[in-house]
């Protein structure tokens, strides 16, 4: 969806590195109520084909990082940095990379910092700055756990960190805001339901009153989100929002566990087990393939990462 709403982010997006772009574009696939990819007057496939055909259409599936690994498994530089498309590299930063990965450094994945802006302003108060993202890896040196929304990339290595940073344009309107508020929350709802968990008084008034209060003081009072002016009230209010969102829906589905998603079927199992050690990035491969199908690709990157874990 933020292709279409964002088209100058988009095209600063596509021209920041036409070496060998890989483009994941969002399927037709609506993952919530109200939560659907818009169309606009030209799809994200139509432009991003103006600058590379490495363009792969996939479902807009709830767990993002399903797609971000598929996107890293396509990748045939030797470094990947993944991005999504209302992020913005600068020059500064793209300066910065190219100096880093010529120096040959030592660290096999590197975290750099990013700026939020919210309606439209930059969080320098009350957002998560420095809100460190860890994007930039040597392919096969990092990979996603694929098991949360907000799963972190887990690094085969020394981590460092870039002095330039990326702009993201999160939550452009209210009712973006809101849209994501939704989508978030029903996540979180949603896996606190299929893990078993069920909601207490206890639970209620933690999640209900005690965080959101506590994360609104943090971010508006100890953080000074006032100085950035109404959007740092709104995204304070907002934090505390979908903590009670998702506590009040997670209630709802422990009362009504029908109106759960089915969960994926697993894949079968191998006629006799393997004899060797998996690689963590392999094991990953695997587990995220499930959810969209076998593919060649991952069990050849698998039985490769045993067999040079063997030798």
């Amino acid at each position: 969806y933020a292709w279409d709403r964002s088209p100058a982010v988009r095209m600063q997006v596509l021209q920041a590195y036409a070496d060998r772009p890989i483009w994941l574009v969002d399927g037709p696939t609506v993952t919530h109520a109200g939560y659907a990819v818009v169309a606009g007057p030209l799809s994200a496939a139509e432009v991003a084909r103006r600058y590379t055909e490495r363009v792969f259409r996939r479902p807009n599936l709830k767990n993002l990082n399903v797609n971000k690994a598929f996107g890293i498994q396509q990748a045939t530089a030797d470094w990947v940095f993944y991005l999504d498309p209302d992020e913005v590299i600068t020059s500064a930063l793209a300066a910065e990379i190219r100096t880093v990965i010529d120096a040959e450094p030592p660290q096999n994945a590197f975290r750099l910092p990013r700026r939020n802006h919210f309606f439209g302003t930059w969080l320098r108060h009350g957002g998560p700055y420095p809100d460190y993202q860890l994007r930039l890896f040597p392919r096969g040196k990092a990979w996603f756990p694929c098991k949360h929304v907000h799963e972190k990339l887990e690094v085969d290595g020394a981590v460092g960190t870039l002095r330039e940073g990326m702009d993201h344009f999160t939550n452009p309107t209210p009712a973006e805001a809101f849209r994501k508020l939704d989508f978030y929350s029903t996540f979180n709802a949603e896996l606190w339901a299929l893990e078993g968990r069920r909601p207490t008084p206890w639970m209620a008034v933690r999640w209900l009153a005690r965080k959101p209060i506590l994360r609104f003081l943090r971010r508006y009072g100890l953080k000074r989100g006032f100085r950035d002016g109404w959007a740092g009230l709104a995204v304070a209010v907002l934090d505390g929002m979908e903590l009670q969102m998702r506590f009040l829906k997670f209630a709802y589905l422990a009362a009504h566990p029908e109106a759960l998603p089915a969960k994926p079927a697993p894949p079968a199992s191998p006629a006799r087990p393997l004899r060797f050690k998996l690689s963590s990035a392999a094991r990953t491969a695997l587990s995220c393939s499930d959810i969209t199908g076998w593919r060649l690709d991952f069990w050849l990157h698998a039985f490769t990462s045993a067999l040079s874990e063997r030798g």
